[in-house]
């Protein structure tokens, strides 16, 4: 089982480049399905309806070939920040880590860093984490997540938006705000940076982390666009069926295609024919035995995809 895994995985690079997210192909190769040309008017209105940045119809080899586009977002899920405190300490030696710390308070050797320690854990650190005994200075507090790393340097970091978390950048920027008034009050001049190059030294840096948002509504637009293609007489040779099974397939960053019945799947699925060329058959049920299935299918789009004359897949292997 291991084996098919670490086989699927290196398949999956040999095979094809990443795929385009903000994209959805559909190519319509099953045998009897014809577009007859699309105005350029009546598809703009079709994609100002849908709310698609762009409809694109051509032919590939005498196949037709469908691109939607959507735009891939992006939106801040973490901010990030960490305070340098070395200079506040007087034994930058002791102070370099915890080991070190420990073995300096054990031996009493510098009795100011040891309160100021002392003093950061009880009248900071820990109403930040709203231990028990000390009450949240403010609600928000429990929101960040805090790590003293060293005893001169501390870390926060906070998720945007989901549950337990603050709704935007501006509100966890606000409790910092609030975190640094508190630190102030502990350490004056020491603060943690709530911007893009406002830190003091190379280790206070303010972070934020952004993921891509990838368009989820790319099937129901698709199933909408063949529909209305097809009543307006545009789109022949295709059943609702076939009009319902490529909206479940339809997706960012895949291409959809027809493999006919007496095509090679191994053309159509390289990866696949690869696999059982090393490791046997395929179980009944398993991805390929229903990816070298007569029917819909779906590939990344990274792949590049060619027909032949049968209206017959074939994955270029790019390596």
């Amino acid at each position: 089982m291991r084996r098919l895994l670490l086989l699927a995985v290196w398949l999956s690079g040999a095979f094809c480049m990443p795929p385009l997210p903000g994209l959805a192909d559909i190519y319509l190769n099953k045998p009897d399905v014809r577009l007859k040309e699309v105005p350029v008017s009546r598809l703009e209105r079709l994609r100002k309806s849908l709310g698609l940045e762009e409809i694109r119809i051509e032919k590939n080899m005498g196949i037709v070939h469908i691109v939607l586009k959507q735009k891939v977002k992006e939106r801040i899920d973490r901010i990030a920040t960490a305070v340098d405190l070395r200079p506040w300490f007087t034994d930058k030696a002791c102070a370099k880590n915890w080991e070190s710390f420990h073995r300096c308070m054990n031996e009493k050797r510098n009795g100011a860093d040891e309160a100021l320690y002392r003093r950061l854990d009880r009248e900071f650190v820990s109403k930040i984490l709203c231990e028990e005994g000390n009450p949240c200075e403010n609600p928000d507090f429990v929101k960040w997540e805090l790590h003293w790393r060293a005893p001169w340097y501390i870390t926060l970091q906070a998720p945007i938006g989901g549950d337990g978390a603050f709704e935007s950048v501006a509100d966890a920027k606000k409790s910092l705000g609030a975190v640094n008034a508190l630190l102030k009050k502990v350490l004056y001049g020491a603060r943690f940076p709530e911007n893009y190059g406002e830190g003091r030294s190379e280790y206070e840096i303010y972070t934020e982390n952004s993921v891509r948002i990838v368009p989820r509504d790319f099937g129901p637009k698709a199933v909408k666009l063949l529909t209305k293609l097809e009543k307006a007489h545009y789109l022949k040779g295709i059943s609702d069926r076939d009009i319902g099974t490529i909206g479940k397939l339809t997706a960012g960053g895949k291409t959809v295609f027809y493999l006919p019945p007496r095509c090679p799947a191994a053309k159509a699925v390289p990866e696949c024919a690869e696999a059982q060329r090393l490791g046997g058959g395929f179980k009944p049920g398993s991805w390929c035995a229903e990816a070298t299935k007569p029917g819909w299918h779906a590939t990344s789009n990274g792949n590049a995809l060619r027909f032949d004359r049968h209206r017959c897949p074939h994955i270029e292997v790019l390596r």
